[in-house]
């Protein structure tokens, strides 16, 4: 029989060997952290004792504490039998549902899951929250101790797919002593996610997300005592912030087919597809303008000091630069719904923006775009590819879409001003001329909230601050903030220097900047700048379709109607009996939608994804619901129908939308 120390070698040798071969980037961590011990360049905080020869704990070795205080197999014990499959026991909501819904009293940002509704609406009536699991096949641990209770709980529920969470290295590094990972998971898909800073913790749990997003309702988790509740709000974070929840997939249709009605009207479209250096904006610095506390309070140095930079402000701060009188230079606007035109009522806005020149995306109003010189506009494409390779780059929010865009232009002084992307000391988020700053946030009241109900608006919680430690922000805001980062650390080059006067969150490879700390400028001939900057926008652009992007357009078309014929086929010969036969239906369907990606296919297979994204999790819920085994599949037919439904109203609107296109502009 193999002594303690014989079985917990074997045990840290054959789990190495397992991150090594599975999961190279967490080994190389590890392995990093013990050449560091071993060649003295840190010391160990703890140490691992066999207590009693009947268990394990660790001490600290600077306060002499220990991590479990008492026998470490009896806590073990204590996290498996609160682990149940009670769905409002320790779990999180993937995403939040609406039950009562008038589509007569929604707004167009609300209808963007119109098809989804009643699907969610017979879902909640008939399966509530208060009910079972039959099956738990998606797991989280937050927290990993001495990883015992991991062992047990996979023993008990046997999930198929795991995320396994611990900040302290050194404590994961103990744990591969006493927990058999390479046994556990050596069948199943694990994510380990150690000693992860925010953006890679983002990743990895969008990951997890990904991988069988269908099981994504309700996820079961185990929180280990001694670990910190920081990744609690984090998962919450990520879930808020998932893309088929900010843009619904009807959104995302409309954005789809609304470049449509200006492609051969005459307005130029941008090319975006690579990096450029345009002369125009090279040398001068710029300033972009969002709608953040902080423009408001620097408005009066903005004033004075208007005449030395290029001024690229948001549609969104538009009114508070209307009253002190401050033309921008460059306006940007992305929003297609209705309230934000709201930004554009109230004042004189063609006097204020008749010379301003237009950066607008694919999915504005018509009314917006009537707003500027049609000389001056330029389209962008959103990941549409009408024009053959053209792009641009995807980002949450206006304020990350003009960062981005800046640094493709080539700009080398960059200032950013009401670019927060968190609150201020009085809970606002916005300049109180902002059409969303209806109110503000109890800071007290929304930083003690703890469920896993998932808000884009709730659960606020701390970031680094550009001038304080802290700051607090939203799930919403620290989107757009991780979008900014990943641009400058992709896109910027070292020449290209980002001062940030906003006093909200950090933004990494900035220079963080008070305004009084700031040299007078001189002064900008803004006209000579209007006419270059114009010029070199408009040689990047193009009017109208060439041969080979009809061409593309009728494949497109061609792959509609083999999709519209997918749907009906399904629809057509669909079972229900046995409920794994239907789902294995099901999930043919979805594979069929999704074919290799092609420029052609791309943009609706997105689509499908999104709506997907919403509506197969909730089947799948209900087929693992134990006390509706006996009425589950009358349930079932009743929801696919509202299923297909759908499918058909989002493939009927595309090919009309396109036949529509071909025969009147081609």
């Amino acid at each position: 029989m193999k002594n303690i120390e014989t079985i917990v070698m074997d045990n840290y040798y054959n789990n190495m060997a397992f991150l090594k071969k599975n999961h190279n980037e967490i080994f190389h961590k590890v392995d990093i952290f013990q050449n560091n011990i071993e060649t003295q360049r840190i010391k160990e905080k703890y140490a691992l004792e066999y207590v009693k020869n009947k268990y394990f704990d660790v001490q600290d070795l600077k306060s002499k504490s220990y991590l479990y205080s008492n026998n470490s197999t009896v806590l073990s014990h204590q996290l498996a039998e609160k682990t149940n499959y009670r769905k409002t026991s320790f779990s999180f909501q993937g995403f939040s549902l609406v039950q009562n819904y008038d589509m007569a009293k929604l707004s167009d940002t609300a209808q963007s899951h119109q098809g989804i509704y009643p699907i969610m609406s017979f879902y909640l009536e008939n399966y509530p929250y208060e009910t079972t699991m039959k099956q738990i096949e998606k797991f989280i641990f937050i927290g990993v101790g001495l990883g015992e209770h991991i062992q047990e709980i996979i023993q008990k529920i046997d999930s198929e797919h795991t995320i396994i969470i611990e900040d302290d290295l050194e404590l994961f590094r103990l744990s591969l002593f006493v927990t058999p990972y390479y046994k556990l998971f050596e069948k199943k898909q694990v994510i380990f996610s150690i000693a992860s800073n925010k953006a890679d913790f983002n990743r990895d749990f969008n990951s997890f997300l990904e991988t069988s997003f269908y099981l994504n309702r309700l996820i079961k988790y185990a929180y280990f005592p001694a670990h910190s509740e920081e990744k609690i709000q984090l998962i919450k974070n990520v879930l808020a912030s998932q893309n088929f929840l900010t843009f619904g997939y009807n959104t995302g249709l409309k954005k789809l087919l609304k470049p449509l009605d200006f492609i051969n009207n005459n307005y130029k479209v941008i090319n975006l597809s690579e990096k450029l250096n345009l002369p125009s904006l090279r040398e001068k610095p710029i300033l972009i303008i969002g709608a953040g506390p902080s423009l408001e309070e620097n408005i009066l140095w903005l004033k004075e000091n208007q005449e030395s930079f290029i001024i690229y402000a948001v549609a969104t701060s538009l009114k508070t630069l209307y009253n002190y009188n401050i033309k921008p230079d460059i306006v940007s606007h992305i929003d297609g719904f209705q309230a934000g035109y709201k930004n554009f009522e109230g004042f004189n806005i063609h006097s204020f923006v008749k010379d301003s020149i237009a950066i607008l995306g694919s999915f504005v109003e018509d009314r917006v775009i009537e707003i500027f010189n049609k000389e001056k506009i330029f389209m962008v494409e959103e990941d549409t590819f009408y024009f053959d390779k053209f792009t641009s780059v995807a980002a949450p929010c206006i304020g990350s879409t003009i960062v981005a865009n800046v640094l493709f232009f080539g700009s080398t002084q960059i200032y950013l001003l009401g670019l927060d992307l968190a609150l201020s000391a009085d809970g606002s988020t916005h300049s109180k001329e902002h059409e969303s700053n209806n109110g503000k946030y109890n800071l007290d009241e929304k930083a003690k909230k703890e469920s896993n109900i998932i808000s884009l608006r709730g659960d606020l919680f701390d970031v680094q601050g550009n001038f304080q430690d802290m700051v607090k922000t939203t799930p919403l805001f620290y989107s757009s903030l991780n979008s900014i980062n990943n641009s400058i650390k992709q896109i910027a080059t070292q020449e290209q220097i980002i001062y940030n006067l906003s006093n909200g969150a950090y933004i990494k490879n900035s220079l963080p900047i008070q305004i009084k700390d700031l040299s007078k400028l001189p002064k900008i001939n803004k006209n000579a700048f209007h006419i270059s900057f114009t010029q070199e926008l408009s040689n990047l652009s193009k009017l109208k379709l060439n041969s080979l992007d009809i061409n593309s357009m009728y494949a497109r078309l061609t792959y509609a109607k083999k999709a519209e014929e997918i749907i009906n086929k399904y629809a057509n010969h669909t079972v229900y009996s046995p409920i794994n036969d239907y789902l294995y239906n099901l999930y043919g369907l979805i594979i069929d939608l999704y074919p290799n990606t092609t420029r052609e296919n791309r943009n609706i297979t997105h689509i499908f994804d999104m709506f997907f994204q919403y509506t197969i999790p909730l089947i799948y819920d209900m087929v693992n619901t134990k006390e509706k085994e006996n009425n589950v599949e009358e349930d079932i037919k009743i929801v696919d129908k509202l299923l297909v439904k759908e499918l058909k109203n989002i493939i009927t609107t595309y090919i009309n939308r396109l036949e529509k296109f071909l025969k009147e502009r081609c």
